[in-house]
Parts: C-alpha cells; sequence; structure tokens
C-alpha cells in the first residue's frame, strides 16, 4: 500500500491507501466514539455514532467507511460533528427500554458510556413504550429486544465469524428487530450457541444467563489463556472474579480460531460444579485420601519403576470406543 498524509484536527497523519479514517485516526491516537463498528466485523456505518466532518466543505461522513486520500482533511469534534453524534443518542434512547440501573450492561455499556460522554442526563424526545420480546429460549443467553440498538453487530458477526448466518433482520420501520431464522424461537433456530454476537453486542440486548449482574468489566480481572476442551488451543480471556470464573471472551487477536469460540469452550466452563482438585489424592483402603506433592510422586515413581511397569492417561472427553479400547489395552 502507498504512504500518504492526511490532516486529522489540524494534526498530520501519515498512513497508507485502503484504509478508513476510523483506522488511521486510531493509529494516530485519535479516539472517534463508534456503536455499529467491531474490528472482527465489516463495517456499515449504520449508526452514525463516528462522524466527522470533511473540509472545506463541512459534510458529514461516517468514519468507520470513508476512505483516506492525499490531504484529505477531517475535524473529529467539531461543534456541528458533536451536536450530530449526541442527537444520534437521542434518538437511540427514545425509541427502546434503556433503563441502565436494571440491565445486565449497566457499567459496561457503549451506548451508556457515550451518553455520559455526551453529557446526556435525560431523555429530550419521549420514550416509546412500546414492550418487545425477551427470548429466553436459549440454554446459555437472552435476548432482550428492549435493549436491542439495531447496530447489526451480532448479524455480522454470526455471518462473518461464525459463518453460521442465524441472525438477520425482521419487520420494518419502528418494529425492526433481529430474528433467528424465519423469525422463529431463538432456542429452536440454527444458532451453535458459539457466543460471537454476545462478545460484540455493545449494549445488553444479549446478555450470558452465568455472568449476568455478576460484574462489570473493572470488576473482573482478565487472563488470556488456551481453551483446554479440546486439542485445537483456542486462545480465550478468561474473566475471573474472587478467583471465581464468570465468563470467557474471545481473544480477536490471537490463537488458530481468531476469536471463534464453541459452545463447549465459552460455556461449559462456566457450569462445573464439582469442587477443583488442589492436592494431589492417593487411593488407600479403596477410597482416595489427600497427601504432599512429595508423597505422591514418591509413589509414582515407585510404581513404575519395574520394568514391565506402564503408566497411561485419557481423557473423558475421548469417545466410548476409544475408552473400551483403552481400557481393555
Amino acid at each position: 500500500m502507498a504512504a500518504l498524509t492526511m490532516f486529522i484536527n489540524g494534526q498530520e497523519i501519515e498512513t497508507e491507501e485502503g484504509r478508513t479514517v476510523l483506522e488511521a485516526a486510531t493509529e494516530a491516537g485519535i479516539t472517534i466514539p463508534t456503536l455499529c463498528y467491531h474490528p472482527a466485523v465489516t463495517a456499515s456505518g449504520g449508526c452514525r455514532m463516528c462522524l466527522v466532518e470533511v473540509e472545506p466543505r463541512g459534510q458529514l461522513h461516517p468514519a468507520c467507511t470513508f476512505p483516506v486520500s492525499p490531504g484529505l482533511r477531517v475535524q473529529t469534534h467539531s461543534d456541528k460533528v458533536v451536536k450530530a453524534r449526541r442527537y444520534v443518542l437521542e434518538l437511540l434512547f427514545s425509541e427502546r427500554s434503556h433503563y441502565c440501573m436494571y440491565c445486565a450492561a449497566d457499567g459496561d455499556c457503549e451506548l451508556q458510556t457515550l451518553a455520559y460522554y455526551h453529557g446526556m442526563d435525560h431523555w429530550l424526545y419521549p420514550r416509546s413504550d412500546i414492550p418487545r420480546v425477551v427470548d429466553a429460549s436459549r440454554q446459555y443467553f437472552i435476548m432482550d429486544h428492549n435493549r436491542c440498538i439495531l447496530c447489526r453487530r451480532c448479524i455480522r458477526a454470526c455471518s462473518e465469524v461464525a459463518a453460521v448466518h442465524t441472525l438477520g433482520m425482521g419487520q420494518r420501520g419502528a418494529e425492526s428487530l433481529v430474528v433467528a431464522d424465519l423469525d422463529v424461537p431463538f432456542g429452536e433456530s440454527t444458532c451453535i450457541s458459539c457466543g460471537s454476537c454476545l462478545d460484540v453486542c455493545p449494549v445488553g440486548a444479549l446478555v450470558d444467563r452465568r455472568s449476568a449482574f455478576m460484574g462489570g468489566d473493572a470488576d473482573l480481572e482478565r487472563h488470556g489463556t488456551v481453551c483446554a476442551q479440546c486439542s485445537l488451543g483456542c486462545s480465550i480471556i478468561a474473566r475471573t472474579r474472587s478467583d471465581r470464573l464468570i465468563r470467557i471472551d474471545s481473544d480477536w487477536d490471537n490463537g488458530p480460531s481468531a476469536g471463534l469460540l464453541c459452545r463447549v469452550g465459552r460455556f461449559e466452563p462456566l457450569h462445573v460444579t464439582a469442587p477443583r482438585i488442589r492436592t494431589p489424592l492417593v487411593r488407600e483402603g479403596g477410597e482416595l485420601v489427600p497427601c504432599s506433592w512429595d508423597e505422591a510422586l514418591s509413589l509414582v515413581a515407585h510404581r513404575l519403576s519395574a520394568a514391565d511397569s506402564l503408566a497411561a492417561l485419557i481423557s473423558a472427553r475421548a469417545t466410548n470406543e476409544e475408552l473400551v479400547a483403552f481400557n481393555t489395552v
């Protein structure tokens, strides 16, 4: 890609052809607010929160889709831009039920964060009182259409990340909503429960049943690790609180799956109720009793010291046929 020079807020920026204004600004450390944009999916420019003013005509364009060009000059926080963004926020808050204190995403909501940033402390327009469906038919998560801002992130993640194409748009106008397949209950759809839609949702429309109301992003510790559910080795972000696993997030920057997780890797570790084995156990008189690491290692070394001694390990996740074959060896 050929290098070029553009100007953002009067600052000279070196970037490359093919990039968008949002990408160039992010690389330069300049923050432009977004709602429908997520780096893991293609940009749509639908929410209009990332509007920037293009000089000299003063036209407003979405930064996430507007390409850079040599000599381009944009303003990211002019009075005209800030006024347009606040207008978008006011309309979004009037369309659905956004009572933050009752929402599972309170404190982690991108809509809430932008409202605080733009000084919103009340609704300017009357709020819609139309009750919308709360689809709780899936085992691991809930879709609350009352919280949805129709950013379509979940739809793009379902199509582009998971390649399942379960989610889409239904109805029209003020009745528009995200639907599964041909508008069937989420639990009866072709959804594979990968959770990619949860990871990209900017508000509280898609909520993990297990981790809801158990702590916001600031309350949870972040641990980059590798999923142990199979041999693929997907990178994950384990979120914990007081040494307790609360949820598992995608690691979009590392691992062989590029952020895509399966149902087993994302949700099953959250539902393990058996107590963890924290000390070695040895069998005495038919019962497992705790012992020290030195005692356990000494016992293993003694048992394996004979020439005909054999030790083997197999996972409980092996197939029934593999387990039977292993047991007969």
